[in-house]
């Protein structure tokens, strides 16, 4: 996690802490933040998304940030769930931006893709960034 949220994390809410993927609520941001740390099962990957759903209109949160820098490759079930899912809740939120924290890679590039053309027609705007600060002041704009 980079030094910007490390220096938060005590004024966040944890909402799961896991060997593959944390998740934080950062009120004073209205920010959702996954931290993923390897690669996910499909089991892992719907909790995790699930829980990030349920905390995004809970907190009626604005922002939300996926650091995917160390979570591998995405399987071609897991992207095929995860579209699925987008494309059924975009409408259903109140986030305004997402970004994704990522390295340059072909195969991250790809499933980033797909996560562009799920979100497009909502209001949800979305970006990828080689950093986490890079991420959050584009949210500040």
């Amino acid at each position: 996690m980079d030094m910007l949220l490390i220096q938060d994390k005590a004024k966040s809410t944890i909402y799961q802490e896991e060997d593959f993927a944390d998740i934080f609520y950062f009120s004073d941001r209205k920010l959702a933040f996954v931290e993923w740390k390897r690669q996910p099962t499909l089991d892992e990957y719907k909790r995790t998304f699930s829980t990030l759903i349920e905390m995004v209109k809970q907190n009626r949160a604005f922002y939300f940030l996926s650091d995917v820098r160390s979570q591998g490759l995405v399987s071609p079930e897991i992207m095929k769930w995860g579209i699925e899912t987008l494309n059924l809740q975009k409408h259903r939120t109140s986030l305004k931006k997402a970004a994704a924290v990522m390295d340059q890679n072909p195969f991250q590039e790809y499933y980033i893709a797909s996560t562009r053309m799920a979100v497009s027609g909502s209001d949800c705007q979305f970006a990828t960034f080689p950093t986490v600060k890079e991420a959050l002041d584009w949210f500040s704009e």
